[in-house]
C-alpha cells in the first residue's frame, strides 16, 4: 500500500498512514491497530469514484458491451467513527454503489456497529462487535468497497464474486475477536454469527434466474484466522463459513422448486508476502453448494463443488505508481471443469462453467486525495459474467476482454 496521509477532521487525531485510514474507512477497529492509537472522539470522511467500462463481444459487464462504453460504475460513501470511551467505538458507513443492473445506486447502510473491547493484558486483546458487520472473509472483503485500499478496480472474481457481493459483504449479528501477539508475530481470530444481506442477484447466481419465489431468510456462521509478523512483511489467512438460505417458491413454481433450504459451505486459504517494492498474494477457495432440499431441476445434480484461486503480483515503481499482474481462475464444478455435464442438461454453453482471467492494471496516486486506475482483463469463459446482465447465455462468447478506467477521490 502507498503510505500517503489521510485527512484530519478532529483535533488530536493523527493518522499518518493510508493503512490506518483504510481501517477506519472499512469500520475495522482491531484490537492491535486502532485501539492503540491516541485518537480523539470523532472522525469522519468519505470517497467517491467514477468508472468507465467496455467489453469485446456481446458479453455485458457493468452495462458495457461490445465496444459500447458504460459509465454505470460508481461508488459514493460517507463514513464515521465515534469513541465515547476508551473501550467503546461506534462506527458506520452509508454507501451508494452503481454497477450496471447489479446495483442501482440506492443508498444503503454498508456497516453500522458498536465495538466493545474487553479488559486485556499485554499478551492478549479481545472484544466484541454488534450491528451490521463486515463478514471476515479473505484478505480484501473488509475493505473491498474503498477504492484506495483494494489492489484493482475489479477484485479477483474467483474469490470476491460481485454477483454474490451483498451475501458475502456484511451481516446483521455479533462477532467476537481476539488478538494474541508473541515474539515478532501476531495471531488474530474472529467469529461472526448473523444474517447476511441478500438481494435479487443471489437468485441469479444460485438459482440461475430471477424467479417469482425468493430467499426469505439467511443465517451465516463465518470464522477467520490470520497469522502474520508484526511488520506485515507476510501474512497467512484462512476462512471457514456456512450460510443457509431459506427459499419460498412463488406462484409460478419455476423449475419445479419447492420450499426448502440452500446450504453453502465455504473455505479459503491465502498467503501474502510484502517488500518495499512489491507484494505477492495468492488465495484459494472452495464452496460446496447443496440444492437437494429444493428438489425440482436440481434433483439432476443436487450438489456441486466450486473451486477457485488467483495469484497476484503488485510492483510499486514509486510511491505514486504501481503495476498489477494477476491470473484468476474459477470453476462452477471442480468435477466438471470443461462444462460437459450439467450445462448440456440445462441448455447452457459449456464456457458458462469456468472463467480464466489474466489481468494487467496500472495505478497512479495523483495526490493524497486522488487516484486513477486502468485495467485490462483477457478472459476465457463466462462463469462470473453477471447473469442478470446476460440473461441469454447462448449469446455470450467464450473468449472476450474487459477494459476499465476509474478515478477516485477521498475527503
Amino acid at each position: 500500500m502507498l503510505t500517503t496521509p489521510v485527512n484530519r477532521y478532529s483535533k488530536g487525531l493523527r493518522l499518518s498512514k493510508l493503512s490506518k485510514g483504510s481501517l477506519l474507512a472499512a469500520g475495522l477497529f482491531s484490537s492491535m491497530s486502532v485501539w492503540a492509537d491516541t485518537a480523539t472522539d470523532f472522525y469522519w470522511g468519505g470517497f467517491v469514484s467514477q468508472g468507465v467500462v467496455t467489453t469485446t463481444q456481446e458479453n455485458t459487464f457493468a452495462g458495457g458491451s461490445d465496444g459500447d462504453i458504460s459509465t454505470s460504475l460508481r461508488e459514493m460513501a460517507v463514513y464515521g467513527t465515534w469513541r465515547p470511551s476508551s473501550r467503546l467505538h461506534v462506527s458506520g458507513q452509508l454507501m451508494s454503489r452503481r454497477s450496471g443492473s447489479l446495483s442501482d445506486g440506492s443508498p444503503r447502510i454498508d456497516y453500522l456497529l458498536a465495538d466493545f473491547r474487553f479488559d486485556s493484558c499485554e499478551c492478549i486483546s479481545a472484544g466484541a462487535r454488534v450491528g451490521r458487520l463486515k463478514i471476515p472473509y479473505g484478505f480484501y472483503n473488509d475493505t473491498r468497497d474503498v477504492p484506495f485500499t483494494r489492489p484493482s478496480i475489479v477484485l479477483p472474481q474467483s474469490i470476491y464474486f460481485d454477483q454474490a457481493r451483498d451475501l458475502m459483504l456484511s451481516a446483521d449479528g455479533v462477532m467476537g475477536y481476539v488478538s494474541v501477539p508473541f515474539e515478532e508475530h501476531r495471531l488474530d481470530y474472529s467469529l461472526l454469527i448473523g444474517q447476511p444481506e441478500k438481494d435479487d442477484n443471489v437468485e441469479y447466481i444460485y438459482l440461475g434466474a430471477g424467479l417469482s419465489g425468493h430467499f426469505s431468510r439467511a443465517l451465516g456462521v463465518v470464522s477467520k484466522l490470520d497469522f502474520s509478523d508484526m511488520r506485515d512483511r507476510w501474512r497467512l489467512t484462512s476462512t471457514l463459513g456456512h450460510i443457509a438460505l431459506d427459499y419460498r417458491p412463488g406462484s409460478a413454481r419455476e423449475l419445479g422448486l419447492q420450499k426448502g433450504q440452500l446450504d453453502i459451505k465455504l473455505a479459503t486459504i491465502g498467503a501474502e508476502y510484502n517488500t518495499e517494492r512489491w507484494s505477492l498474494t495468492a488465495e484459494y477457495a472452495r464452496q460446496q453448494i447443496d440444492w437437494s432440499d429444493l428438489g425440482g431441476i436440481f434433483s439432476v445434480k443436487p450438489e456441486t463443488d466450486l473451486e477457485s484461486y488467483y495469484l497476484q503480483w503488485v510492483y510499486r515503481f514509486t510511491e505514486r505508481w504501481e503495476l498489477l499482474l494477476r491470473y484468476d481462475q474459477f470453476f462452477y464444478d471442480r468435477n466438471d471443469r470443461d462444462g460437459s455435464e450439467l450445462p448440456a442438461v440445462l441448455g447452457l454453453p459449456a464456457h458458462s462453467q469456468w472463467t480464466k482471467d489474466f489481468t494487467v492494471g496500472l495505478g497512479w496516486q495523483i495526490s493524497e486525495r486522488l487516484s486513477l486506475r486502468a485495467e485490462v482483463h483477457r478472459l476465457n469463459g463466462t462463469a462470473w459474467l453477471p447473469r442478470r446482465e446476460n440473461t441469454d447465455a447462448s449469446k455470450t462468447k467464450e473468449d472476450w476482454s474487459l477494459y476499465l478506467l476509474q478515478l477516485a477521490y477521498r475527503f
